[in-house]
């Protein structure tokens, strides 16, 4: 494992059947196969809207993605703008790390899943004790499968009562200072959007400490002491995160990589995807996506062993090796 390695290039040679990979520094890595896990997003470039009035704004604005290493949030106000991932789990990081208060201000609310962190799930513990451990780990996987495959349906099926199921639980887990059917009450149905993730719950036990809370208003400009909402209050702040979200790559899936096959250069709208893992004209090459509505690694797991699986073919019969 190569570990702060900046990927600048890849080429493949047909001649040779072999990728030549070119790395920051100058170095390069000669393989048969590349296989990339670099996701959809832009990393480089995070979505940043322009708000109005940021330059007035007299203290620190940030964004979540480029976040300065010296920053101290001890004892400091701080708002962050969005509602999703980043945000969800910034604000109880932001409130471990001293804030004296965290606000975070979405345009729009959404839907949140409260899920344990770290728990070896007691129907594995079972199905491994029952089976052994790798007939164990097929069946609870599937089984994940099968209750991810029926919440979704319910949640299509039933809307109403999905919808109302987890604004209930929003519910029980706000304080009182919060009003879930203000702030945990999106206008779409479950699963219309991809779910939140709130690990162990942190985002509600952040605004149970009373110092984090929740506005749901769009940002109308920046003020010199902090964010004036569309309803025209005035969010005073020292710090401003935009945990606003990335830009998709404009190359797919070649993130910022440079990458020919035979000195012709790689232009994504030239290009078919074949079984959502490799491309029309770029021999050797896989790439791993994840599900929209399922695990993300659940997907990478299979497309991992069907590699596998491809590669050895090719060998047992000497092509593309």
């Amino acid at each position: 494992i190569r570990l702060n390695t900046d990927v600048v290039s890849a080429s493949f040679s047909s001649a040779t059947q072999r990728w030549t990979v070119t790395t920051g520094a100058g170095g390069t890595i000669v393989c048969r196969f590349l296989i990339l896990t670099t996701g959809y997003y832009q990393y480089e470039k995070p979505h940043m809207p322009a708000f109005d009035g940021s330059d007035r704004f007299q203290g620190t604005f940030v964004h979540s993605q480029q976040w300065p290493e010296s920053l101290d949030v001890a004892g400091k106000r701080v708002i962050v703008i969005g509602s999703g991932a980043t945000a969800v789990t910034m604000v109880p990081a932001l409130i471990d790390s001293g804030a004296a208060s965290v606000v975070m201000l979405q345009r729009s609310p959404s839907y949140y899943y409260v899920a344990p962190k770290h728990k070896k799930d007691r129907a594995l513990s079972v199905l491994e004790r029952l089976f052994g451990a790798r007939i164990g780990y097929f069946l609870q996987k599937w089984l994940t499968i099968l209750q991810g495959a029926v919440v979704y349906a319910y949640a299509q099926w039933f809307r109403a009562a999905a919808k109302q199921r987890f604004i209930a639980e929003a519910r029980k887990l706000c304080p009182d200072h919060v009003d879930a059917d203000t702030h945990f009450s999106p206008s779409y149905g479950v699963w219309d959007q991809r779910l939140c993730l709130d690990p162990d719950g942190s985002l509600f036990a952040a605004l149970r400490t009373g110092r984090a809370s929740v506005v749901t208003d769009h940002v109308a400009r920046f003020v010199e002491s902090g964010v004036c909402t569309g309803g025209g209050e005035v969010l005073e702040a020292d710090i401003v995160v935009s945990a606003t979200g990335l830009t998709l790559q404009h190359n797919f899936p070649m993130s910022t990589m440079k990458v020919s096959v035979d000195g012709v250069p790689y232009d994504a709208p030239n290009h078919f995807v074949f079984r959502g893992c490799m491309l029309s004209g770029v021999p050797n090459l896989f790439y791993i996506l994840g599900y929209t509505n399922a695990s993300w690694t659940l997907r990478a797991d299979m497309m991992a062993r069907y590699f596998c699986d491809m590669i050895n073919y090719l060998g047992r019969h000497g092509m593309g090796m």
